[in-house]
């Protein structure tokens, strides 16, 4: 499983290797706490139809990577915070899962968006087993 800020950030780096684990035969899930709601630079793009085209577009990238299924959260972009509604997504989304690794992508990274994704997944991938 990998949770994601955004609906690209899985396939800036994690994606070969996403793609080899599951030809050979590992089940990958992704999940985006965000649908990119806030990805264009034109101010009259409508949020909602953006974020309609976002998931598209990821589950499109997702299938040639091969991931299972991809579980979007639908929190806003840009406005990532950690709060106890998306804790409790992130950890209902992880104990859904059989037991197994987890890939933390971007959690280093300069945009603020994806660091906060990070550190809010450093606090609940623990909760995966009650603890």
């Amino acid at each position: 499983m990998a949770i994601v800020a955004h609906p690209d950030d899985a396939d800036f780096g994690a994606a070969a290797t996403v793609a080899a684990w599951t030809a050979a035969g590992t089940v990958a899930h992704l999940v985006c706490c965000t649908s990119g709601d806030a990805g264009s630079d034109d101010p009259r793009t409508d949020p909602l139809e953006l974020a309609r085209l976002r998931e598209r577009e990821q589950r499109a990238a997702a299938a040639i990577a091969g991931w299972s299924e991809v579980t979007f959260l639908h929190r806003p972009d840009g406005a990532l915070i950690n709060d106890l509604a998306l804790r409790e997504a992130l950890v209902r989304a992880i104990r859904a899962l059989p037991a197994g690794s987890s890939l933390l992508v971007g959690d280093n990274c300069a945009d603020a968006i994806v660091r906060t994704n990070g550190l809010i997944l450093r606090l609940v991938v623990p909760l995966r087993n009650g603890s």
